[in-house]
Parts: C-alpha cells; sequence; structure tokens
C-alpha cells in the first residue's frame, strides 16, 4: 500500500512538472507568433509611410493597424513576464523583414508598450480614433528613421 502511495506521488508530481513545461512552451509560441505577425505589421505600415501613403482608409494599412493593435494588447498584457516579451521581441525579428533586428527589437518593443494611445482602439472605432491611431503608429515607426 505505501509503494502505490509513493507511485501515485511521483505520478501527479510529474504530471505537474509536465503541464507547467508545456503551459510556458505554449505561451512562448503565442508570444512568437504574435509577435511575428505584429513585426510583419510593423514593416508593411513603414513601406506605407515611406511611400507617403499610411493612413486608415487604405484595406491594407487598416488590417496592419489592427495587427499592431492586437499585439500591442498581447504584449501589455504579458508587460511583466519576461520570458513573453522575449518570445515577442524574436517573433518580431522573425516577421520584421529585416527592419526589427536584436539590435532594434527591444526599442521597438518598448515603443510599442508605451503606446497609449492604442489602448481602447479596436475594429469598430478605429476610424473615429484615426487621428490619434496614425499618430500612434507613428511615433512607433519613428523609431525606424524619418522614412524619407
Amino acid at each position: 500500500m505505501k509503494k502505490i502511495g509513493i507511485i501515485l506521488t511521483f505520478v501527479s508530481m510529474f504530471a505537474m512538472v509536465s503541464c507547467s513545461a508545456l503551459s510556458g512552451s505554449t505561451t512562448s509560441t503565442a508570444a512568437a507568433t504574435n509577435g511575428a505577425t505584429t513585426g510583419a505589421a510593423l514593416s508593411a505600415l513603414y513601406k506605407s509611410k515611406k511611400a507617403g501613403t499610411l493612413s486608415v482608409t487604405n484595406a491594407s494599412d487598416l488590417t496592419n493597424i489592427l495587427t499592431v493593435i492586437n499585439g500591442y494588447n498581447s504584449l501589455k498584457a504579458n508587460k511583466d513576464v519576461s520570458s513573453y516579451k522575449t518570445a515577442f521581441a524574436t517573433g518580431m525579428i522573425t516577421g520584421g523583414n529585416g527592419l526589427i533586428t536584436a539590435a532594434n527589437s527591444t526599442t521597438v518593443m518598448n515603443a510599442l508598450l508605451n503606446s497609449s494611445a492604442l489602448s481602447g482602439v479596436s475594429s469598430t472605432n478605429i476610424v473615429n480614433k484615426a487621428t490619434t491611431t496614425i499618430s500612434a503608429i507613428n511615433t512607433i515607426l519613428a523609431v525606424f528613421g524619418s522614412g524619407k
């Protein structure tokens, strides 16, 4: 009977350790995915800014702005989780098409985190908040230079 109790204890401990490890892995994967889509969106928005066509009335820009807002929201929700931020930054580098690098990823991430004007912006109110939203996006994109 004592052996069964010991075995059950080890099985329970193994299950807890396994679930914890998988949970962290899932979170890191989600963070990297969010970072990659955010990085790709920032890269596309930077190209629009460089071309002088950045606008919430452009469907592609609108989609990319909403993607950045989703990235902002996920990053803000996990701002105190260093493993999430590390995975998010790595994802941004992957998705950033060379615009986001290891050297500037922390700066980009901090610019995104500090973009409180993006808070509360969604697909239903983005047009009403167009000026504020474009201003916030331009502030983030300023990390990459003038764009001209």
